[in-house]
């Protein structure tokens, strides 16, 4: 995607592994969506969201934890409900088969 155009993949595994201790703290879950606020730019707010959309989906199910998780996200990066729809439906479509 073009918003990691300048992701330096070599730090890829580290950045992974420094995410996952985060996530292993008392309220992990909190503080890493509150980095992740922290580093995103607003514009990008959206696409972060979209992104955790497509992640949740990309196996064809979504279960429970995934959908607080999910509205964790939402509300954490003030994504406005119409907008999160509007997202959540675009990314149930892409993954609808017949």
């Amino acid at each position: 995607l073009p918003v990691f155009r300048d992701f330096d993949t070599t730090r890829l595994v580290a950045v992974s592994q420094e995410c996952g201790e985060v996530l292993q703290e008392a309220d992990g879950l909190a503080a890493a969506l509150g980095l992740v606020k922290a580093a995103l730019p607003e514009h990008l707010r959206e696409t972060a969201y979209w992104l955790a959309l497509e992640v949740a989906l990309s196996d064809s199910r979504v279960m429970l934890e995934e959908i607080r998780v999910i509205e964790a996200i939402r509300r954490s990066l003030g994504i406005d409900k119409l907008i999160a729809s509007a997202l959540e439906r675009g990314a149930r479509a892409r993954y609808q088969v017949a």
